[in-house]
């Protein structure tokens, strides 16, 4: 991953009994430099498997989305 980081935004927190609402992800370099940002859907499942970031959405949409994160 380069020495990436990468920063969960969320929209706000959640109210009792609700999920969080998720906004985006910051990504920045190994010196913490903003590299910039990745929407998120709304509900989803964050996977990251071989060098590879999966959003899985299993709802209206039922799609995965894929980022590759190279060393």
């Amino acid at each position: 991953s380069k020495g990436r980081i990468w920063v969960r935004i969320f929209k706000e927190q959640p109210i009792e009994g609700n999920s969080w609402i998720n906004k985006y992800f910051e990504v920045f370099d190994s010196n913490g430099i903003l590299l910039g940002y990745i929407d998120s859907p709304k509900d989803f499942d964050l996977q990251y498997i071989n060098d590879r970031l999966y959003f899985i959405d299993r709802n209206n949409e039922m799609a995965v989305y894929e980022y590759g994160i190279s060393n």
